[in-house]
């Protein structure tokens, strides 16, 4: 969905990524011409978040480049459990389980004893070098994230859920229009949302404004469904100060 006469040029965007984990939702900014599938604009800066993971691109030149990308799952993980520790507790938790319905107490403690065993046995952490177990996404696992874009000539700046995550120089690109996008996130038939109503494809409180704060372009919020028909969204024109 292109927002008829939204034009950016350097801006400040704001935006809340409502839905659930899986599915895919984009905001293009500066995009030249038009668009008949995904990322099939000339060229535009983008912010994507597809089946939890945060996507900043820009294309320029018929090449799309990731300018950054992060994991939602690792970004809010505080205290991340290696893969070799997950399986290690899934173990020890299959041997407890195996001991309550044991046939008799002999076979009930020695399941027992397997499972502490297996609890106490050495696995690799995360900081030693492991890799870190990340869940399968499941459809009714709620993903809402918050983000804030700011784009003064070749300087850019992400902010996510409060954090400052990217800070760095880009090519510079020409002002263009602005750009929603919401669609299927590659899981099958299984992604369809059956928590609410719609598929991921809503953008809450989207503000466009320039850096200095002196001019904006305000939506609400917009809901749409998996291909965005019959959207609702209200539009202001962009008048700079």
């Amino acid at each position: 969905m292109t927002l008829k006469k939204a034009k950016v040029g350097d801006c400040k965007l704001s935006c809340e990524f409502l839905g659930n984990k899986i599915g895919q939702q984009t905001v293009y900014l500066k995009t030249q011409g038009t668009a008949s599938g995904k990322h099939n604009f000339a060229s535009y800066l983008s912010l994507s978040l597809e089946n939890n993971i945060l996507y900043l691109r820009q294309k320029q030149g018929g090449a799309i480049k990731t300018l950054y990308k992060v994991d939602m799952f690792k970004l809010e993980d505080d205290k991340p459990v290696s893969v070799p520790k997950d399986k290690r507790a899934a173990l020890s938790s299959e041997l407890n389980a195996r001991g309550r319905f044991a046939q008799n107490s002999t076979t009930a403690a020695l399941y027992k004893l397997k499972a502490f065993k297996k609890k106490r046995q050495k696995a690799k952490s995360v900081k030693e070098g492991a890799k870190e177990y990340v869940p399968e996404i499941q459809i009714q696992d709620p993903g809402d994230v918050k983000a804030e874009l700011t784009v003064k000539g070749s300087s850019l700046t992400l902010t996510v859920n409060g954090q400052k995550l990217c800070q760095r120089q880009i090519k510079e690109q020409a002002a263009g229009g602005v750009a929603l996008e919401s669609a299927f996130g590659g899981f099958g038939q299984s992604q369809r949302n059956i928590a609410d109503d719609v598929y991921d494809g809503a953008f809450k409180d989207l503000v466009i404004t320039s850096p200095a704060g002196n001019w904006s372009h305000t939506t609400g919020s917009i809901f749409g469904t998996r291909s965005l028909t019959g959207s609702l969204i209200i539009c202001n024109k962009l008048n700079p100060a």
